[in-house]
């Protein structure tokens, strides 16, 4: 049964295709240009270098890995993950995803929908839900967020957002969280953005800050290199550790100080909907230390 996520997850990648190229109408290489109309850009943002659904493109389909290395003893985490986007008119975009992990010598699978609403072309929402399988120790029974954004100015490329969620924890805790930030887009080539996380977690009333700023450098069909630092703490995290008999025990921590940076690299091969999304992290915490990254390859339509 331990192949068993890895069967599902090959099982559930002919369905994204199949999902990406039903919406798929006609690749698009143009530039990014603030302001545009809601339709001719991402709707979650005027352009995300994360996850772009922009210009005449319909979606895109993304397939990858990822692997980390932790200290203190910690087993390594590794998996890999499906993830695709696609619009269902022009004013719904659907993200879809299947992420199966290894942390803590635990394994679990989480699938999660959403979708983001364009209003107006100043106002659109974001809503998302997931749930979960296994992965009692770092995954879900299921979380729900929900997010709101607005374009200010003239050119509409100063994007604030203000958003909410729950997260219910397969052990004993529960999170209700709360988020705020906003985006910078200049003209070319740079992006800024900004926000808070709050997070509100029981039993004990624990209250968790976190803190984020980014930085985006790049061009759309080309490439996108992204510096994003976060500092703050977290409420919960259950880990495994050794105990005086060498068995794994539970253990955990609460109310604890956190950074994390982060390199994203994303980049179109030769100006064709086909590329790569790279990532690098290094997190800090009193819980343990942990290097790692993903590398995933997508393709737009």
């Amino acid at each position: 049964m331990r192949f068993l996520p890895f069967i599902r997850f090959l099982i559930l990648l002919p369905v994204f295709v199949f999902a990406a190229t039903a919406a798929a109408a006609a690749d698009d290489f143009s530039q990014y240009q603030p302001g545009s109309a809601p339709q001719q850009s991402l709707p979650s943002e005027p352009y995300s270098p994360i996850a772009p659904v922009s210009g005449r493109n319909q979606g895109y389909v993304e397939a990858g890995g990822d692997y980390s290395s932790l200290d203190k003893n910690q087993k390594d985490w590794y998996g890999e993950y499906l993830r695709s986007a696609f619009k269902s008119d022009s004013a719904n975009t659907w993200n879809l995803e299947v992420d199966n992990q290894n942390e803590f010598g635990n394994q679990g699978t989480f699938e999660d929908i959403g979708d983001t609403h364009i209003w107006t072309d100043r106002f659109f929402t974001a809503l998302s839900a997931g749930t979960s399988e296994n992965g009692n120790l770092f995954m879900p029974n299921y979380r729900v967020d929900g997010n709101l954004y607005y374009r200010f100015l003239p050119g509409k490329n100063l994007v604030g957002n203000i958003g909410a969620g729950y997260y219910d924890s397969k052990i004993h805790y529960h999170d209700q969280n709360v988020n705020f930030g906003a985006s910078y887009y200049f003209s070319t080539p740079w992006i800024v953005e900004g926000g808070m996380h709050l997070d509100f977690s029981d039993p004990g009333n624990e209250f968790a800050p976190m803190a984020f700023a980014a930085v985006t450098w790049g061009h759309n069909k080309r490439d996108f290199l992204t510096l994003r630092y976060a500092y703050g703490k977290e409420a919960y995290e259950d880990i495994l550790i050794n105990n005086a008999t060498g068995a794994a025990a539970l253990k955990t921590v609460v109310g604890f100080d956190t950074s994390e940076f982060d390199v994203v690299w994303r980049h179109w091969f030769n100006n064709t909907p086909w590329g790569f999304n790279a990532r690098g992290e290094y997190y800090t915490s009193k819980a343990y230390d942990r290097v790692g990254g993903s590398l995933g390859v997508f393709r737009e339509f």
